[in-house]
């Protein structure tokens, strides 16, 4: 079974300053960063809830980028009634590894712009994820592997 996840919630960086006067009842001041995650609250078809692999060091996947919004929600739809990924990439992918079916290899973190990598990292093997908004459109996301 294949799951389908829309609009992935983002693990976010938070800087937090307390001043002295806030802190606590001993006085000291806390400075740094903390990292908050977000848990997985999808819009998931099929009822479940994937929480990917956290541990993840490379993440293998492919996309198909389109520039509207409407477009990646038709092909969304079709992908959901079963049309092979592969294909679509190759048909309406503006990106160049559309030619390969949308295969991007494997990467690791820091690798892609961070909205794709945050949704990349977050899916499971076989989710298809999307539309996912980036500097350069709108991509689904199939994960292929995860290592």
């Amino acid at each position: 079974m294949m799951t389908v996840i829309v609009s992935p919630r983002l693990i976010r960086p938070i800087r937090r300053t307390t001043p002295p006067s806030q802190a606590g009842h001993d006085g000291i001041g806390w400075k740094g960063t903390i990292h908050r995650l977000i848990l997985p609250q999808h819009y998931i078809f099929g009822n479940t809830f994937p929480t990917g692999d956290i541990m993840a060091k490379e993440v293998r996947a492919s996309h198909i980028l389109v520039d509207k919004q409407t477009e990646a929600d038709k092909l969304m739809d079709k992908l959901k009634g079963g049309a092979n990924f592969e294909d679509l990439a190759k048909k309406h992918s503006s990106c160049p590894s559309g030619k390969k079916g949308g295969d991007l290899g494997y990467f690791t973190r820091n690798k892609m712009v961070k909205e794709f990598e945050t949704a990349a990292f977050a899916a499971k093997k076989g989710d298809i994820i999307g539309p996912v908004k980036t500097q350069f459109g709108y991509h689904i996301i199939k994960v292929t592997d995860s290592r």
